[in-house]
């Protein structure tokens, strides 16, 4: 485990390791041991096994380091492998979450406003989801949970303890069930239309002027180019 917390609160922040030395005043090479007991505990999370100091540039590829989540590139290859295990007797549902208002807080508190709430959701989120379940950041404010062996039922009970847990982080969200034969951006595509729906749901209770969703073509065609670099989409937000 992690020795020193104030490491983990500034990999949080995305802080580099020469700036962290600096202000913990400790050596560079205890920064750059404690942050690999970091990531070791992250990748023990997901079942797989901690890697050597020299992996490291390959091993930050596969995680955000502001939130701790998966990068989408490495959260789309973990989701391919997942839905073929698959039975009736073992589904798999994601949610598509989408947090609300982030524009106006980063507008109106600055970036740092906003990447706190990010880090806080995810947090949360953490709090409550079991060591099979996975947690991609798919861009800015969106995340994808990924919960092996869980229906739609038990996708939304996990939802409600999330809200529970801290009532005040607000999100939009959308379910999906994985379907025989189909791919991963289908599937992904499912439940953020699904999600846009519970969003454009809200807008109408308060009023407020709906914004069109980008089609799924146009996801397609961005994926195609992005995949390729390693990145995730950063697409327009929805207030």
């Amino acid at each position: 485990m992690i020795e020193d917390e104030r490491i983990r609160l500034l990999m949080a922040k995305g802080m580099p390791v020469e700036d962290m030395a600096v202000m913990l005043g400790m050596p560079r090479g205890e920064i750059d041991r404690q942050v690999r007991l970091a990531f070791s505990e992250l990748l023990n999370r997901y079942g797989k096994i901690a890697v050597s100091g020299e992996h490291m540039a390959r091993l930050a590829s596969d995680w955000d380091l502001l939130t701790g989540s998966l990068t989408r590139y490495a959260g789309e290859q973990a989701l391919a492998k997942l839905i073929q295990d698959v039975t009736d007797n073992h589904p798999l549902t994601v949610a598509f979450l989408d947090v609300d208002n982030l524009k106006v807080i980063n507008d109106h508190f600055g970036h740092q406003a906003g990447d706190r709430l990010l880090c806080r959701i995810v947090h949360t989120i953490f709090s409550q989801i079991r060591r099979s379940d996975l947690v991609i950041r798919w861009a800015g404010d969106e995340f994808v949970l990924v919960l092996p062996g869980a229906s739609p039922a038990a996708a939304e009970e996990l939802i409600g303890r999330i809200q529970r847990a801290d009532p005040e982080i607000q999100f939009s969200i959308g379910l999906a069930l994985y379907k025989p034969g189909e791919d991963v951006m289908t599937l992904i595509d499912r439940a953020d239309q699904a999600m846009y729906q519970q969003k454009r749901a809200k807008k109408a209770i308060h009023g407020l002027p709906e914004t069109k969703r980008p089609g799924i073509e146009i996801d397609r065609r961005h994926d195609q180019i992005t995949s390729a670099t390693r990145t995730f989409r950063v697409g327009a937000e929805d207030n």
